[in-house]
């Protein structure tokens, strides 16, 4: 019932719920949309974002620091968590290395 106008650099993460995406913004609520995640990877894995998870899409400017416990975990800027799968870990590295 509402549109969001929201800036690339201000999204954090996205989080998918079945098929809802929840985007979680920079110094603001987070935001609902009931679309699912892989319209918004395919929209903006251009602009940095990374699918690390099925379940999560991270800005990788965003990111504070990858630990590798429970296999990979992305601690992001305001200190929320994404989980890392073991088939994407070695990607995201690569992607974090280039930036």
């Amino acid at each position: 019932d509402k549109i969001h106008i929201v800036a690339i650099n201000e999204i954090i993460r996205c989080e998918a719920d079945a098929n809802y995406t929840t985007f979680t913004l920079l110094n603001k609520k987070p935001v609902v949309i009931s679309k699912p995640l892989k319209e918004y990877d395919e929209m903006l894995s251009p602009y940095g974002f990374f699918r690390c998870h099925n379940s999560h899409l991270v800005n990788l400017f965003m990111i504070d620091r990858l630990e590798k416990r429970e296999g990979g975990v992305l601690i992001m800027k305001d200190n929320s968590e994404a989980m890392v799968s073991s088939r994407k870990y070695s990607e995201l590295v690569n992607a974090i290395s280039q930036l």
